[in-house]
């Protein structure tokens, strides 16, 4: 389990950051044709997070933060997929702010169930540390 969450971790943190360049290159007024590469690595994104909430959740991390995690996931491409169409115009910036801030929680919600595992013990071994 300890090498699947690694691996699963890692393509959230290369595939978040490349979000996060796509989405100001979008910001500024370029780019925009690679609109369609950036909702398949935000799909990459999203299922990866679903993965290390299942991961985490199956291997004794927070049941509360895994949920989280799963409804997230959801609230991410949903946003993602709808927010042209929502208050279009001068105000739009508002909901590119919240599409920012949902990717930016699901980076948030990977690094805590990581950290969770680890003050656990059980992403380096698989079991609980003992003293």
């Amino acid at each position: 389990m300890s090498k699947a969450v690694k691996i699963t971790r890692s393509l959230i943190g290369i595939t978040g950051v490349i979000q996060l360049l796509l989405g100001l290159f979008f910001w500024f007024g370029g780019l925009l044709q690679l609109t369609p590469l950036h909702m398949g690595i935000g799909l990459i994104f999203v299922l990866s997070l679903a993965t290390l909430a299942i991961l985490s959740w199956a291997g004794g991390g927070s049941p509360v933060l895994s949920i989280v995690t799963l409804v997230w996931c959801v609230v991410i491409p949903a946003l993602g997929y709808s927010q042209a169409q929502i208050m279009p115009g001068p105000n739009h910036w508002i909901i590119r702010v919240l599409h920012l801030l949902t990717a930016i929680i699901g980076m948030g919600l990977a690094g805590a169930m990581t950290k969770g595992l680890m003050a656990r013990g059980r992403l380096i071994t698989g079991k609980p540390v003992t003293a």
